[in-house]
This record gives C-alpha cells, structure tokens and sequence, in this order.
C-alpha cells in the first residue's frame, strides 16, 4: 500500500500523540503535545502545508526540503533506523 506524504507524517504524528486532521488536500491540522512541540520547532497548535503554492493560509511547509521535514527524525532519536524503498519498474516500449 503506498501513501502519501501528508499521510505518512500524520501517522507518525499520531503515534507520537498528536492530534491530526486533514482540512483540505494539502494541509493538516496538528495538535502537538508540549513535549513534542519544541523538538518540530512549531507551536503546540500548527497548520502544515504539502504543496509549494499551497491554498492553506498560515501554514508551516511540510514539503520534503523543508525544515519542518527535517526535524521529524529527531522524534526518533533514540529509537532504531530502518528504511524501506520499492521500485516499480515500466516495461520498455520495444515497438
């Protein structure tokens, strides 16, 4: 099953404890717990933004280079590292 970016962060966000919910289909909402709020550099109350020329207003970009992005490992700093990738490669058009 693949997800998307905005999907992926909300679960990892929800199993941290924060409270998500999608508003629109490039933003979300996120309620982080105090502990969890100063690792991400957000306040406790945040709207995050996937796209580059997002609809969402006063957001925090949550895009891939993004700062936001980055400080996400830190909410597994002391946990163990595992990366996954899958390639689907298309068949060659040999016509």
């Amino acid at each position: 099953m693949n997800k998307t970016l905005p999907d992926v962060i909300a679960d990892v966000l929800t199993y941290h404890g924060d409270v998500v919910d999608k508003t629109a289909e490039d933003c979300l909402d996120v309620v982080a717990p105090p502990e969890i709020a100063p690792l991400l550099d957000v306040p406790e109350y945040v709207r995050l933004s996937f796209s580059y020329g997002g609809t969402c207003e006063d957001t925090v970009s949550a895009t891939f280079d993004s700062k936001f992005f980055g400080s996400l490992g830190k909410l597994f700093a002391n946990a163990g590292k595992f990366a996954s990738a899958r390639f689907e490669p298309s068949l060659p058009n040999i016509e």
